[in-house]
């Protein structure tokens, strides 16, 4: 009796002597194992450190991935079980301590990953119960934090969960798009007009020298003017008082330099755009003087100043 026997409905091996094998097998181009009493192994074996599976139906050795009770495994060229990331068709794989695919979120060596549902390794951009993931280009793992993407800033929560709308991020604020990127310059928000850093996308206070916004303002290309952004972000407009000084903003935001009338008021707003006040100002092409009183409205007709009597015409020049 040579070879492959069934005899009491178990499979033997039997070599050119007629003696039962045991060990591995080779037969007709499959492996086997056999125990020592000839019969051949089925299911899973543990040999030599190594974990194997041979098929319940002939208990031929398996290779390359098996789907066993459920779960998918890798076994290498020689039919072991593998375990750890393996790379196979230009994708990565996650094989855990039981030798079962990994799917899903794992957590490894303090990061996460994500393997999607043929177990693959994932990167780039990831929707998951109604949230949006990154997975790092390279590295494959989960940012978390400012990050930016393709050229576009984003920030994302410590469960790495893209957020959107105010953010207050290490002392700055910042405000996300409803696709998740950061705003650079300027924003309508509320109502109110905010402006962000165009390089690091940070909410901008106090005075601030930037391009006109042009959604709103009808000034020449290229031109820039000074703003005032109160503590919460928004753009001033109107009357401001700043560092001992008066300044108004026009409805555009923009600070107003040179005379202006307010409210039937002629004004003069120096070149820093503060508001002359308690003072004298040589005007214009002929170098006309001008006073201005502690409100800021210019002189007319005969005033007392400084115990002097002057005199100003219509267009507030000294007489």
């Amino acid at each position: 009796m040579k070879g492959m026997q069934k005899i009491e409905g178990k499979i033997y091996f039997f070599d050119e002597d007629g003696v039962w094998t045991a060990g591995w097998v080779e037969h007709n181009g499959k492996e086997y194992y056999a125990y020592a009493n000839g019969t051949i192994a089925y299911g899973w074996k543990y040999i030599d450190n190594e974990w194997y599976y041979f098929t319940t139906a002939d208990g031929t050795l398996v290779y390359d991935w098996q789907y066993i009770k459920g779960k998918w495994y890798f076994f290498d060229e020689d039919g072991a079980m593998v375990t750890g990331f393996i790379s196979y068709d230009d994708s990565i794989y996650l094989l855990k301590d039981d030798g079962s695919m990994a799917a899903g979120w794992q957590s490894i060596e303090g990061y996460w990953y994500y393997f999607n549902g043929s177990g693959a390794l994932q990167s780039g951009w990831l929707f998951w119960k109604n949230n949006w993931y990154y997975l790092d280009d390279e590295e494959f793992n989960m940012v978390t934090g400012l990050q930016a993407v393709k050229g576009n800033l984003y920030y994302f929560d410590s469960s790495g969960a893209m957020k959107k709308g105010w953010q207050l991020v290490n002392g700055h604020w910042y405000f996300f798009n409803t696709s998740g990127d950061a705003c650079i310059g300027w924003k309508q928000i509320g109502g109110k007009w905010y402006h962000f850093n165009e390089k690091d996308g940070t909410m901008q206070t106090g005075w601030q020298y930037l391009p006109l916004n042009y959604q709103i303002s009808n000034a020449p290309a290229n031109h820039q003017s000074w703003y005032y952004f109160n503590a919460s972000g928004a753009m001033t407009t109107g009357w401001l008082f700043d560092k001992g000084s008066w300044y108004y903003l026009d409805q555009y935001g923009e600070m107003t330099v040179g005379t202006r009338w307010i409210d039937r008021t002629r004004y003069y707003f120096k070149s820093s755009g503060a508001m002359a006040a308690n003072e004298w100002l040589q005007l214009g092409p002929w170098n006309d003087w001008y006073y201005y009183f502690s409100s800021g409205k210019s002189a007319y007709g005969w005033q007392v100043i400084n115990g002097k009597r002057y005199y100003f015409d219509s267009n507030g020049v000294l007489k």
